[in-house]
C-alpha cells in the first residue's frame, strides 16, 4: 500500500520526496542548525549530533513542521519513522511556514504526546521502548529491503511486492498449493478494491482542487493495477519464473528401473497388469553450488574458512585428514562436502501405508560454513530422493548415486567447473567430499558392508563380536582402502566370504576421485550416544537401583523426574516420566526418551538418586565416566590432551561395563559367540530408526508398579553383551584427530531437516509421486535463504528499558566495551539460539582448564551486540558426589566487583542453569569441557 501511497503523492505534487518509513535514506533535518541542514537517514543525523551538538539536553523532531522535543534521540527517530510518512520539505524563510502536508496518525501513545504539551512541556520525554509485542521484539539486519525512491513504475512494485510474498509463503512447510492459491486470490481482490477506493477518493480531492476531468483521468489512470500474480498462480508457472530469474534448482525426475504392476484401464474400468517406471529425483550438485556461490555473502563466507592456529580442534580443518588432502592443499579453493544418508516415514507410523511412501534422501551440506551459518537447517541441500523400497533392489543403490558420481568426478578434477568471473577474477568450482554420515543402518547399505549384526560389523576396523564380547576395548586392524579392494575381489569370486570381512558389495562413491568408503565414513554421535549407549547404561543403571536393590520405587523416581528444577536452557529437554518397572525388566524395551532428553537426564541423574546411591558405588561411576566422554565428544574446541583423557575415560568405562552387567557365564565357552547376532542385546542394534527427534509421551500407566513380578537376578545379566556402539566408543579419539569435532557432522541436524518432509506430507496429502512432490516442495522452502545476499544478525529480546550509558550504575564498565551512548536493558536476549537471562552462569576465558563461573546480573543489548554484566563466582571444583562444578558467591569486595562482557567473549556460548541439591549447595552441569 505504501507503494500506491507514494506513487499518487508523486502524481499530485510532482515534487521529489523520500517516505520516512522506507529504511534508513530518508530526509531528515537537523533543527538545532540554523537553517536547518539536511542528511540522509538517521545514522548520519546521529553522527552529526555527536560532533556538533554534544552534549544537549533535548533535540527537536527531524520533521520541519513538527514542534515535538525529546531527550533521547533513539526516541526522536523512532517518533520520526512511526508518524512523520510525507514529504520531509525545507521551507524557503522559516520553519513556521510549511510547505509540505504531514501525515496525522491515527492512534497516538502516552509517551509520544508527551512532547506535544497536553501531558507536559514542550521538551518530554521516552523512557521505554515502546514496542506494540508485549513479550519480544525481533531485530533483523539484512533481507529485500525496500528501495529508498519512490516506484517508476507502480505495477512493476507491486509486482516485485508479490514475488516476494510468494517467496516467503513457499519458505514454509506448512501451507498447501491450494491454501496459496486461495490467498492469491484474496490480496488481488484486496487490491482490486484498494485502487478502486483510492481512485474515489482521489477523484473528489482533485475535483475540490479544480482540476479538469481530462487531468484527474489522466491521474487515475496511474492507478490501474493489473493481478500481481498473473502467470504465478499454479506451482508449475511459479517454478518456472523462479528457475527463470532467481536461479531456482528444478529437481530432474530419472529412470530407476521398471515394474510390473496393477494399473486401471479406463476402457474396460478394470486393473491389467503393465509395465510401470520406478523413478528418482535428482537436483543436480553443480547447478546448485553455483547458485551459491553467485552470492556474494556466501561466497564471502566460504573464502574466508580456515583452521585454527592455536592448535585447538574447532572443525575438520584442524583435522590430520583435511592437512594431508592432496587436493585439496594444492587448491585455492575448495568446497569441502559432508554427504548424508537415511529413510524416513512420511506418513503414520501405525497405518498401513508405512512401507509403501517410505523415502530415502541424500542430503550434503558444505562444511566450509561458520559454525552460525552451518547451524541453521537452511544450510542442508537436498541431492537425491526416493522410494526407500526401490533402494531394496539389487544393484539399485548403485544406479541412484550415478548421476552425483559423475558431477562430483568434475568437480574433483584438477579442471574443475569455471563460472567465469566474480569480482574480477575468473572463478573455478572445487568440491570433493570430505566424509559420509549417517545412522548404522544407513550408513551400512550405503557403504557396501553387511548389517549391524554381522560377525565383522565395524566399518573402521576388522574387529570380530567374539572378541568385543571377550574384550569391551578391542579392536581389529584398520581397514585401508588396498584391504577393502582385496575383500571386494573375494567377495566377487565366493559370496561367502562376505561373513570373513564384512563387505557385501561395493560402493558408487569409491569413483569419486580422492574418496574412499572406509576411509571417508564418520560415526555418527547422535545415534552412537544419545540413541545407543546412553538409553542402554541408564536403563541398566535404573534396573539395578530400583529392580534389584530396590532402593526406590520407579514412582518415586518419576516423581523426582518431573519435579527436578532443570532451568531454561534444559526447559525444552526435560526428560519424561514415563518409567515402569516392566520397562526397566525388559531386554528390549528402549527407554522412551528423545535423545535431547537423554542428554538432560545422564547430567541431572546423580541429583535425581542423591538420597539412595552413595558417590563410591560403581554403577554411579559408570555414569560420571559416561558423562566425561559426553563433554569431550560434544565438545566445539577439543585439545589434545582432551583427546588423550577421552582414550582414558572410554577405556575405564568399558571395563567398568563388562565388569557390571556381562554375564560371568558368557564369559566361559566363547565359541557359542561366534555367530550371534545383536539381537540378543539389551538395547537392538536397529533402533537407527526414524522419529529421532519427535516428541514421545507417556505410554503406560505408572500406578500398581509394584505389584508387578520382579525378575529374577539370573534374568538381569542374561542377554547383556558389548553392543557395536560401546565398541565404536574406541575409535572416536581417532576419528577427532581425523575429521575435526564429532558434533560438526553429527545426524541430528539432517534428522532436523528431514522434518519437513513429515510436515508437509500430512498437509498436502498428495501421495502420487511423493518424491517429485516433496523434491519441489523443499527446492522452494530453500530459495528465500539462497537469494539473501544480505547479511543477516537475528536478534531476540524481551521489551526493555533505553538508557544512556552516562546514567546507567554499570556506566565505568560500559564505556570499557562500547562507544553507544544508549543502550537497552532487557530481561532476556536470544542470540544464535542461546537465551541469555540474568540468574543464568556463563563461563568466562581462564587462564588455565579450571573454569571460571559467572552469574549473570543484567543483560544489555547494544545495537547488534548482547553484553552481560557478570558478578564472578568461586569455583570450588568437580563435587565427587553429583560430577558437577560447585561454585559459590566471592567473599573478596574486590573479587565481587561487576564486569562487563560481550557474548562473543565468552569461553562457551551456552548458559548454564544452577542446579541445588539443598538449599545451600549450588552446582553447574555445562555439556561441554570449557577451555
Amino acid at each position: 500500500m505504501n507503494c500506491i501511497q507514494s506513487q499518487v503523492f508523486n502524481l499530485v505534487s510532482r515534487k521529489h520526496y523520500i517516505m520516512a518509513d522506507q529504511g534508513t535514506n530518508c530526509d531528515m533535518y537537523c533543527v538545532e542548525c540554523n537553517p536547518p541542514k539536511l542528511f540522509r537517514g538517521p545514522n548520519l543525523l546521529n553522527d552529526h549530533y555527536k560532533q556538533k551538538h554534544e552534549p544537549l539536553e533535548s533535540c527537536g523532531c527531524a520533521f520541519l513542521q513538527c514542534k515535538k522535543r525529546f531527550i533521547h534521540r533513539t526516541s526522536m527517530i523512532r517518533h520520526f519513522k512511526t508518524f512523520h510518512k510525507g514529504p520531509n520539505i525545507a521551507p524557503s524563510s522559516s520553519r513556521s511556514q510549511p510547505t509540505a502536508l504531514e501525515a496525522v496518525p491515527s492512534t497516538s501513545t502516552f509517551h509520544e504526546e508527551i512532547g506535544s504539551g497536553q501531558y507536559g512541556h514542550a521538551s518530554g520525554f521516552l523512557t521505554e521502548d515502546d514496542d506494540d509485542d508485549d513479550r519480544l521484539s525481533v531485530i533483523v539486519d539484512g533481507g529485500m529491503n525496500a528501495s529508498p525512491n519512490p516506484p517508476a513504475n507502480l505495477e512493476e512494485e507491486v509486482r516485485k511486492k508479490a514475488i516476494q510474498l510468494l517467496i516467503d509463503l513457499r519458505s514454509t512447510a506448512s501451507l498447501t498449493g491450494k491454501a496459496i492459491e486461495r490467498f492469491e486470490t484474496g490480496c488481488n481482490t484486496l487490491l482490486q478494491q484498494f485502487s478502486t477506493s483510492a481512485k474515489a477518493k482521489l477523484s473528489e480531492s482533485l475535483k475540490e482542487k479544480g482540476m479538469s476531468d481530462a487531468e484527474i483521468s489522466d491521474v487515475l489512470r496511474h492507478l490501474d493495477v493489473d493481478n500481481p500474480f498473473k502467470g504465478l498462480r499454479t506451482i508449475e508457472e511459479q517454478l518456472k519464473y523462479f528457475s527463470e530469474n532467481f536461479g531456482l534448482v528444478m529437481p530432474e525426475e530419472k529412470l530407476l528401473d521398471t515394474r510390473i504392476d496393477r494399473r486401471l484401464d479406463s476402457s474396460t474400468n478394470t486393473y491389467i497388469q503393465c509395465q510401470v517406471f520406478e523413478s528418482f529425483q535428482y537436483i543436480s550438485i553443480i547447478a546448485t553450488l553455483k547458485a551459491i556461490v553467485a552470492n556474494k555473502k556466501y561466497r564471502d563466507l566460504l573464502m574466508k574458512s580456515s583452521g585454527s592456529t592455536d592448535g585447538v580442534i574447532r572443525s575438520h580443518m584442524d583435522g590430520s585428514r583435511y592437512k594431508n588432502h592432496a587436493y585439496i592443499q594444492r587448491h585455492k579453493f575448495v568446497i569441502h562436502i559432508l554427504l548424508f544418508f537415511d529413510e524416513l516415514e512420511v506418513t503414520n507410523s501405525l497405518g498401513s501405508k508405512t512401507i509403501i511412501h517410505k523415502l530415502a534422501a541424500f542430503f550434503y551440506q558444505i562444511l566450509n560454513f561458520p559454525p552460525e551459518i552451518s547451524s541453521e537447517l537452511s544450510s542442508i541441500f537436498l541431492v537425491i530422493l526416493a522410494y526407500a523400497d526401490d533402494l531394496k533392489k539389487e544393484g539399485a543403490m548403485d544406479r541412484v548415486l550415478i548421476p552425483l558420481v559423475q558431477e562430483l568426478n568434475k568437480l574433483a578434477s584438477e579442471e574443475g567447473v569455471p563460472l567465469g568471473k566474480f569480482d574480477g577474477e575468473e572463478f573455478i568450482l572445487r568440491a570433493v567430499i570430505v566424509a559420509v554420515t549417517a545412522d548404522t543402518l544407513a550408513a551400512h547399505d550405503l557403504l557396501g558392508f553387511l548389517g549391524p549384526g554381522a560377525r565383522h560389523f565395524c566399518r573402521w576396523c576388522m574387529v570380530t563380536r567374539q572378541e568385543i564380547r571377550a574384550n569391551a576395548n578391542a579392536t581389529g586392524a584398520r581397514r585401508i582402502p588396498e584391504l577393502h579392494r582385496h575383500h571386494l575381489q573375494q567377495v566377487a569370486l565366493n559370496k561367502k566370504f562376505s561373513t570373513q570381512c564384512g563387505v557385501k558389495e561395493s560402493c558408487r562413491l569409491d569413483k569419486i576421485p580422492h574418496f574412499s568408503c572406509v576411509e571417508g565414513n564418520v560415526f555418527d554421535c547422535f545415534h552412537d550416544l544419545l540413541e545407543g549407549i546412553v538409553p542402554l547404561i541408564v536403563k541398566l543403571v535404573l534396573r539395578h537401583y530400583i529392580v534389584v536393590k530396590k532402593l526406590l520405587t520407579v514412582t518415586d523416581f518419576n516423581v523426582r523426574v518431573e519435579s527436578f528444577s532443570y532451568g531454561i536452557p534444559d526447559s525444552k529437554n526435560k526428560p519424561s516420566p514415563n518409567f515402569t518397572k516392566a520397562l526397566l525388566s525388559s531386554s528390549k524395551d528402549k527407554i522412551k526418551q528423545t535423545g535431547s532428553q537423554m542428554w538432560c537426564l545422564i547430567r541431572a541423574l546423580p541429583f535425581l538418586l542423591k538420597d539412595f546411591v552413595n558417590e563410591v558405588d560403581e554403577h554411579l561411576q559408570l555414569i560420571f565416566l559416561l558423562q566425561d566422554i559426553m563433554q569431550i565428544i560434544f565438545s566445539f574446541e577439543i585439545k589434545e590432551s582432551d583427546i588423550t583423557s577421552l582414550e582414558d575415560f572410554i577405556y575405564q568405562h568399558n571395563e567398568l561395563f563388562f565388569k557390571l552387567f556381562i554375564a560371568p557365564s558368557q564369559n566361559v565357552d566363547q565359541e557359542t559367540l561366534i555367530d550371534y547376532g545383536e539381537d540378543m542385546n539389551v538395547i537392538d542394534e536397529n533402533e537407527d530408526v526414524d522419529g529421532d527427534l519427535e516428541e514421545v509421551g507417556d505410554t503406560e500407566d505408572t500406578r500398581n508398579e509394584e505389584a508387578q513380578a520382579v525378575p529374577t537376578q539370573a534374568s538381569m545379566t542374561k542377554g547383556v553383551h558389548v553392543t557395536n556402539k560401546l565398541h565404536h566408543l574406541t575409535h572416536y579419539p581417532d576419528q577427532i584427530r581425523e575429521f575435526g569435532n564429532p558434533v560438526r557432522m553429527w545426524c541430528a541436524k539432517f534428522e532436523g531437516r528431514l522434518k519437513i518432509f513429515r510436515q508437509h506430507s500430512s498437509i498436502c496429502c498428495n501421495f502420487k509421486n511423493i518424491p517429485k512432490t516433496m523434491a519441489r516442495m523443499f527446492q522452494l522452502s530453500n530459495l528465500k535463504s539462497l537469494i539473501n545476499d544480505q547479511e543477516e544478525l537475528y536478534l531476540e529480546h524481551q521489551r526493555g528499558n533505553t538508557v544512556k550509558v552516562s546514567n546507567s550504575p554499570y556506566k565505568s564498565i560500559l564505556n570499557k566495551i562500547t562507544d553507544q551512548e544508549e543502550v537497552i536493558f532487557t530481561n532476556s536476549a536470544t542470540l544464535h539460539g542461546e537465551d541469555y537471562r540474568p540468574g543464568l552462569f556463563v563461563a568466562m576465558p581462564s587462564s588455565n582448564r579450571e573454569p571460571l563461573f559467572c552469574l549473570i546480573k543484567e543483560v544489555v543489548l547494544a545495537v547488534k551486540e548482547v553484553i552481560l554484566i557478570v558478578a564472578p563466582w568461586k569455583n570450588l571444583g568437580v563435587s565427587y558426589r553429583y560430577h558437577t562444578y560447585e561454585v559459590v558467591p566471592e567473599t573478596g569486595e574486590e573479587k565481587r566487583q561487576a564486569i562487563a562482557i560481550k557474548t562473543s567473549s565468552l569461553a562457551s556460548h551456552r548458559c548454564v542453569a544452577p542446579w541445588t541439591a539443598n538449599a545451600n549447595e549450588i552446582f553447574l552441569s555445562p555439556r561441554t569441557v570449557l577451555l
